[in-house]
């Protein structure tokens, strides 16, 4: 599907100093407009079905393995705030200690096999509470090299309920 955006820039012009020109109508301002808009409701839709559903998404940066990087519904269950990636060990202290070396072997059989990733694990919220997750994903390859270069998590569901 072409974007306005896309259908816009298509038909910009070179001005004598090679650089692109692009002339806006209102109208053309307008559809942009209308079109982030639809984009935005999007989004929020998608969100508050992963929240309805118990879904939750991250990803793992193989390039930067210190690093995890949370969905808001998964932020929420980790009880974490903000947006900043979780560094691996922030990750592995939230993880119950006895589930923690299956967690490892899981990831670490997903990143040099790649293998499909899924584990069920709990989960220490700052509240003292623990959650039961069911994490499932698989490594994404880079295009040219077909090297990997993330794992991401999700949309599998997730078992964010507390277990007797």
């Amino acid at each position: 599907m072409t974007s306005t955006l896309d259908t816009l820039l298509a038909a910009a012009t070179e001005d004598e100093d090679g650089r692109k020109v692009l002339c806006l109508s209102p109208a053309d301002i307008e559809a942009l407009r209308d079109e982030r808009r639809r984009q935005e409701e999007g989004w929020a839709l998608l969100e508050q079905a992963r929240r309805i559903a118990a879904v939750g998404t991250w990803s793992y940066d193989v390039a930067d393995p210190g690093e995890l990087r949370l969905g808001p519904s998964l932020r929420e269950l980790f009880g974490q705030s903000g947006t900043a990636p979780l560094t691996s060990d922030r990750f592995f202290a939230l993880v119950h200690p006895d589930d923690v070396r299956s967690v490892k072997r899981a990831l670490s059989s997903a990143l040099e096999d790649g293998r499909r990733y899924e584990i069920e694990h709990r989960v220490l919220r700052a509240d003292g509470g623990v959650r039961w997750v069911h994490a499932c994903g698989s490594l994404a390859y880079d295009g040219e090299s077909g090297a990997p270069v993330r794992l991401l998590m999700g949309p599998g569901p997730s078992l964010v309920h507390p277990r007797v």
